[in-house]
């Protein structure tokens, strides 16, 4: 029923807010001024005009929440937008103008674990790649050497040592970091030659510098590694001369016991290989075309601390924890794990052997994996076809994103 005369309720608009010191926030919109935060939105952090923007308590915490503003503790605790910022390992903000990069990382300019060689190259402090020489400040390694008569780090070569030249280091004691005896370079036709760093939390029960290690052929020497406890430096081998192979055999079957010695997650088998006809980084860049099969072995150790630098193998000899380095002799590859016995080091050596020839002979990287089914399949999979095809689909999927960055859902959790 149509009802006439019927009262019309009017509904008036609220009345707007008053504002007594009203600001623009960052999105348009009006709000008090104390209670909102300035957040600074560009570098000019002494200037007497600072550009800034208005940001209410729900806008500034959503904004947070995003990581599109950062509170800086080094500079009194102000917010800046995310332009202005460098993120540290341990997640601090850092404001961009205080910020250095090394290695990969950012660090505060005032950090007091950055230190400074003579010539002004900045580096962390526990870089092995650099010693402290008592009153001549840091040096690179390379250009150092450890004097086993002095106890302490010389610069220059330790041929030229007064003291090394006295006194022949003990190849049957554990020895300081990097203070291995020179080892031996069983060399063949092919040019390359190729060494292992085999760590154990122990060897033989000994773990100490000075503690007595049984020797082997097989071994330069052993030295103190702070990340996992030993670690057992072999001499180097042709990996493809027929005659070199068996010899590298013949020693590993004799460090049987050395080899089983009692190792953790912490511990790793590095490989270093050179080759007499080519640079560090011409090796680098031939080692990456093969690189993926490596990756879907070993990706696990991606994830850990001591292979987390460059995955993309650029070649930088500064990041010291990374897949793959270029060193002044060769290339190191940190990806493989640890070593269990000696037969997994004798396949490892036959794998690098094959790696070589494909370098050598430039391979593809389907005529590489092909070539490796014959060695893997039966011995490091056991036989398990299954098992070597899912690791053959995660090789050409790192091989897609070492080719263009692009890093399917199966493998991103390594990259």
């Amino acid at each position: 029923m149509l009802v006439l005369n019927a009262p019309i309720i009017l509904r008036l608009p609220a009345p707007a807010k008053e504002f007594t010191d009203p600001v623009e926030t960052f999105d348009g919109t009006i709000a008090e001024r104390d209670e909102c935060t300035e957040v600074h939105t560009r570098s000019g952090y002494d200037s007497r005009v600072r550009d800034v923007a208005y940001y209410s308590g729900e806008q500034l915490g959503a904004a947070i929440r995003d990581c599109e503003v950062y509170r800086v503790p080094t500079r009194d605790d102000e917010y800046f937008v995310a332009d202005l910022i460098r993120e540290c390992d341990d997640e601090e903000a850092i404001h961009r103008d205080d910020a250095l990069m090394i290695n990969g990382s950012w660090y505060h300019e005032e950090d007091e674990l950055i230190c400074c060689t003579e010539c002004g190259t900045q580096f962390i402090e526990g870089d092995d790649n650099f010693v402290h020489i008592d009153g001549n400040g840091y040096h690179y390694r390379i250009e150092c050497h450890y004097c086993e008569s002095s106890g302490d780090w010389e610069l220059g070569e330790a041929e030229e040592c007064e003291g090394c030249c006295h006194e022949e280091p003990d190849p049957g004691v554990i020895h300081e970091y990097h203070g291995t005896p020179q080892g031996q370079h069983y060399r063949g036709r092919s040019g390359y030659l190729v060494g292992f760093e085999v760590e154990k939390n122990s060897v033989g029960g000994a773990r100490y510098s000075g503690n007595r290690v049984d020797e082997c052929d097989l071994f330069a020497g052993w030295e103190r590694d702070g990340s996992c406890g030993v670690e057992g430096i072999t001499h180097c081998y042709d990996p493809i001369e027929p005659d070199v192979v068996a010899r590298f055999k013949r020693h590993a079957k004799e460090a049987e016991e050395l080899l089983a010695s009692p190792c953790d997650s912490s511990c790793g088998g590095h490989i270093n290989i050179s080759s007499e006809n080519h640079s560090p980084r011409e090796m680098l860049q031939q080692f990456k075309v093969y690189a993926p099969l490596w990756y879907a072995m070993f990706r696990s150790r991606m994830r850990n601390t001591y292979c987390c630098g460059d995955k993309k193998l650029e070649g930088s000899y500064g990041v010291r924890y990374s897949v793959t380095r270029c060193k002044d002799f060769g290339i190191e590859i940190r990806l493989p794990s640890r070593v269990l016995h000696a037969e997994q080091l004798v396949l490892r050596f036959e794998l690098v052997g094959l790696t070589c020839r494909a370098m050598s002979e430039e391979w593809t990287f389907n005529h590489y994996v092909k070539e490796c089914q014959t060695l893997l399949l039966p011995r490091a999979y056991h036989g398990n076809r299954k098992r070597y095809a899912h690791v053959l689909r995660l090789a050409r999927k790192f091989r897609i994103w070492l080719l263009d960055g692009a890093a399917h859902p199966d493998i991103q959790k390594y990259v």
